[in-house]
């Protein structure tokens, strides 16, 4: 609650249209609440007959609700700023400085999306991403893409140019890009927001962005960007490539149940194995990585007809490292569960207009971490 106390005290004092002669204003408070609690205008008259309490107009909620996403909007780049100066000083306090002198660390990114595909459907008018410090734990960056804009479009049907109003539409490509191109905007723009270089990502398996960044080269021809993958995503893959296995050994039944009954127990084998390396504290880094591969190639090396068991394995071993490292992106999931509050749990549409404005949740986020 701390932060939406912070935002009321903001707009009713600090804003610079309200002088501090005024009275506490409802209207503002009512609207900075659906706002944060992810409702609209309708829920606020539904509350309001069930209460028997007037409510502003829509016209006027428009307009508030401008207002405040404008103010919370400026307080969350201030909040990202002073988590790039927080990872800065985290990086030179542990000596990640870069050739130039300029900072290097570790970051996590994530997208989501203002519906669910279920796999199916990836056609969202509206994406989200963010990059967050891996240290910190805090926004670093965040983007939206919006490719649908409500009043743009009445116009377009009605063959009429569009009247003058605030364009949400800044996407004209495939829902299915959104991500990528988020996060390589942000490792572009890592210098001129906090001078910092992003070494590290750590992401899904998502290829595409790590293909992007590639091409792109923020820092340079010769600096390379290392991936990393989180763990449970790593062993979530390797669960169903062998439920895939299983299903494709329609002509093999037995061992297609055999598969079956120890998918866990395979999983099980790997996370004790990483664990073992882990925690191993009388060798190095390397060898304890040489090590689990070993072990790890050796699971199914005894077998002479488990070449889809090896194949499956192949993607284990492609990521070792960054078992060893037991990676996670809690960090971003948590920012993305705050975004999904804020578009009503993705049962609401905010791509017609107002997802662009939906930076704002950066302020809730930021804040909690710091508390």
């Amino acid at each position: 609650m701390l932060h939406l106390v912070f935002i009321l005290f903001y707009l009713q004092f600090l804003s610079p249209k309200i002088t501090p002669f005024t009275k506490f204003n409802t209207n503002i408070a009512m609207v900075t609440a659906a706002v944060n609690i992810g409702q609209g205008h309708v829920q606020l008259e539904e509350l309001g007959a069930i209460t028997n309490m007037p409510v502003l107009s829509n016209s006027k909620y428009q307009l508030l609700h401008n207002d405040i996403s404008t103010y919370m909007n400026e307080l969350s780049w201030e909040d990202v700023e002073l988590a790039g100066k927080e990872e800065t000083k985290n990086a030179i306090e542990n000596n990640d400085v870069g050739p130039e002198g300029r900072p290097m660390i570790a970051v996590v990114a994530d997208g989501a999306w203002s519906k669910r595909s279920y796999k199916t459907k990836y056609n969202a008018l509206s994406g989200i991403a963010c990059i967050v410090g891996a240290k910190t734990r805090k926004i670093l960056f965040i983007g939206v893409r919006n490719n649908y804009c409500c009043v743009c479009q009445r116009a377009y049907k009605n063959n009429k140019e569009p009247k003058e109003h605030m364009c949400f539409k800044n996407w004209l490509f495939p829902s299915t890009v959104m991500e990528a191109d988020i996060i390589v905007d942000g490792f572009k723009r890592s210098l001129d927001m906090h001078n910092l270089i992003y070494l590290r990502l750590i992401g899904d398996g998502d290829s595409s962005v790590m293909n992007k960044l590639h091409c792109a080269k923020p820092y340079g021809r010769d600096f390379l960007i290392k991936k990393f993958e989180f763990l449970n995503h790593i062993l979530r893959n390797y669960v169903n490539k062998l439920k895939d296995i299983a299903l494709l050994q329609k002509e093999e039944q037995i061992e297609a149940q055999t598969i079956k009954d120890r998918i866990l127990r395979l999983r099980y084998a790997i996370t004790e194995a990483v664990k073992y390396w882990r925690n191993k504290k009388d060798i190095s880094f390397e060898e304890e990585l040489l090590n689990l591969k070993k072990d790890l190639m050796n699971g199914h090396s005894h077998e002479q007809r488990m070449d889809k068991l090896v194949a499956a394995k192949s993607h284990i071993l492609f990521h070792a490292e960054s078992l060893l490292y037991k990676i996670n992106n809690n960090a971003a999931e948590s920012y993305n569960s705050i975004f999904s509050k804020f578009i009503g749990g993705k049962r609401v549409n905010f791509s017609m207009r107002e997802l662009k404005g939906m930076v704002k949740n950066v302020t809730q986020y930021n804040i909690l971490i710091y508390t």
